[in-house]
């Protein structure tokens, strides 16, 4: 006879402030407002010295149902080249704004555009 599994314990949703960058000191969150009204978060990694107006900026872009999270090792190695890295959360994804009704926002072409606002 089986033993009846117990459910899970539930969790909770992380706060912002608990996930990355959290504990990563190199690293700044900053929100852009795009021109439709929507905020993106972006995780920003500066070279050494914090000279962003100098550096060439490097942006880290996602695939569908991911966030800036999943570039976590890699803007290090390019800051620390002497670069500016970028990773936004687009549209619908992570801790940026998901709004709903306009599908369309949501696109490869509205999402390109979202990425220029970005940069």
């Amino acid at each position: 006879m089986a033993v009846p599994r117990q459910p899970a314990p539930a969790r909770r949703r992380l706060r912002e402030d608990e996930v990355f960058p959290a504990g990563w000191p190199d690293h700044r969150v900053h929100r852009v407002a795009l021109h439709g009204g929507e905020r993106l978060r972006v995780v920003e990694r500066l070279p050494p010295g914090g000279a962003a107006d100098d550096a060439t900026a490097i942006l880290f872009v996602h695939g569908w149902a991911c966030s800036a999270y999943g570039w976590r090792r890699n803007m290090g190695p390019v800051a620390e080249s002497g670069y500016r890295a970028l990773a936004p959360d687009l549209l619908g994804h992570g801790f940026s704004d998901k709004p709903l009704g306009d599908a369309s926002r949501y696109g490869a072409v509205a999402m390109a555009a979202h990425l220029v606002e970005v940069l």
